[in-house]
């Protein structure tokens, strides 16, 4: 896991949920080291 890293995503569509779906999965950052701007309500 990357530990001192923030991850931030400005306008997340399809290929900003992409990455931050591999992200998690790969548990390479935690969900709290997520800045997400301007997310649709149904995406989250």
């Amino acid at each position: 896991m990357l530990r001192d890293v923030r991850v931030a995503v400005v306008g997340p569509g399809a290929m900003g949920e992409a990455v931050i779906g591999g992200l998690l999965r790969k548990e390479l950052v935690a969900a709290e080291q997520i800045l997400v701007s301007h997310p649709r309500e149904e995406r989250l």
